[in-house]
């Protein structure tokens, strides 16, 4: 059996990894950082239900710059 290795010698391989990951080498599972960044923060099928409620409920708008409005605050909160 292996015997596991030391701080020392952990910390030198985390370094040698994080220096070729600054020099362009890609690592090979994206980081939480770089999930979250790509992530939409509401889900598709929230926004779909959104846009489907505003849209049903439009009969009980009299003036159609409201329902303009909400729908540039549904889209615009879901593309941040």
């Amino acid at each position: 059996m292996d015997a596991q290795p030391t701080a020392f010698e952990m910390r030198q391989k985390n370094e040698k990894f994080a220096k070729k990951v600054r020099e362009g080498k890609h690592a090979v599972k994206p980081s939480m950082r770089d999930k979250l960044a790509n992530k939409s923060p509401i889900p598709l099928w929230a926004l779909g239900l959104c846009i489907f409620v505003v849209l049903g409920g439009c009969e009980y708008f009299s003036d159609e710059r409201i329902l303009v409005d909400v729908l540039i605050f549904f889209i615009r909160s879901s593309c941040l």
